[in-house]
């Protein structure tokens, strides 16, 4: 863990942050593609339903259950 403390985090909480990510990330990569796809445009670039609707070419109710 490089310099865990300079951001005032124990290296253990680095740590747990870094396996949390780690394990977010690989459920994420289990889902389909275009789930994983309205996942990470929820998530990563902040948008709301619409605009990944929009952005993918589908439907809220489908961007909806995706995310459920």
């Amino acid at each position: 863990v490089p310099d865990a403390q300079a951001d005032g985090q124990s290296p253990e909480t680095t740590l747990l942050q870094r396996e949390f990510g780690e394990r977010v990330e690989a459920a994420v990569c289990g889902l389909s593609p275009q789930c994983q796809a309205v996942f990470r445009l929820s998530r990563d670039r902040g948008l709301k339903y619409r605009e990944i609707a929009d952005e993918l070419g589908v439907s809220i109710k489908t961007v909806e259950t995706h995310m459920g």
